[in-house]
């Protein structure tokens, strides 16, 4: 988190504008990501199910949390809101070269380290986005969320960009990474569409 602090306060030096500004202008916009913000409006709100810190064998009742975000700052590692359909287009800005040069997306997903075994399957770390494979073939995404404040948020998206499964949860994590996995590991099993198909 402390990387993507860093991250957009070079954003913001180097574009000359607020980070959530340039995010809407250069990111969200040109993806068609509408239902993206920085603030829940007062009259909503989320309510995320996390297990307590002080419970850490999860034998006691999830506790619900009420998160108010309005008028809060999003800053580098978070607090924007999102829907999974934003997801699914920024996915599609990545792929289509709307966002990036398909090279600049190359190079993102060089591994800089191997996260080994997680409770969702193998993971490495890339320049933001984790890779990982699902029946030998490439995905790529990321997670955020908040432990013991029941939000997990995932987005994967296969390589070639034929599927992308994206999750979003008011349980705590790793409960989004875990399903997303097993989404894209079914995915991968069924037999590819044929050339030109749908």
């Amino acid at each position: 988190n402390e990387g993507f602090e860093v991250l957009a306060a070079l954003v913001e030096r180097r574009g000359g504008l607020p980070f959530d500004r340039y995010l809407r202008e250069n990111v969200f916009g040109p993806a068609g990501m509408g239902g993206v913000g920085a603030g829940v409006p007062d009259s909503l709100a989320a309510v995320g199910y996390g297990r307590r810190a002080d419970d850490p064998f999860g034998i006691e009742p999830r506790e619900g949390f009420e998160a108010r975000v309005a008028g809060r700052t999003a800053g580098g590692a978070g607090g924007h809101f999102a829907t999974a359909r934003d997801f699914l287009r920024f996915a599609r800005a990545l792929h289509d070269g709307g966002l990036i040069r398909p090279e600049t997306l190359d190079s993102l997903l060089v591994v800089g380290f191997d996260m080994g075994e997680m409770p969702w399957g193998t993971q490495r770390y890339a320049r933001g986005f984790t890779t990982a494979e699902e029946d030998g073939k490439p995905i790529f995404g990321h997670a955020g969320g908040g432990m013991h404040w029941g939000i997990c948020g995932r987005m994967d998206t296969r390589r070639d960009g034929s599927w992308t499964v994206v999750v979003l949860s008011n349980y705590d994590p790793p409960v989004c990474e875990v399903l997303g996995r097993r989404i894209q590991a079914v995915l991968a099993a069924l037999p590819e569409p044929p050339a030109g198909g749908e």
